[in-house]
């Protein structure tokens, strides 16, 4: 399946594990390599979770450009482009 990545994510070995993660840093690639926006999504007062904050340092490894909105900001640019 591939390295762990829980310790990095998580700092210790999470019974749920963290093969998502794999997948999510390959399809973040593929998004990145097409030229989609990437947004990082936090909670209203702007912080991560222990994930996210996993994701982040993935993103800024890979000089990935991103933006940062809050869950209220998002669901406005969700109501704006009217998918």
């Amino acid at each position: 399946p591939g390295p762990c990545h829980c310790y990095h994510l998580y700092g210790e070995a999470k019974a749920w594990g963290c093969r998502w993660y794999t997948i999510w840093m390959k399809q973040t690639c593929k998004a990145s390599l097409a030229g989609c926006k990437l947004v990082v999504v936090t909670k209203d007062d702007g912080s991560l979770g222990h994930s996210q904050e996993g994701e982040v340092r993935f993103l800024k490894s890979k000089a990935f450009p991103h933006e940062r909105v809050s869950t209220a900001e998002f669901a406005l640019m969700l109501l704006e482009c009217q998918c």
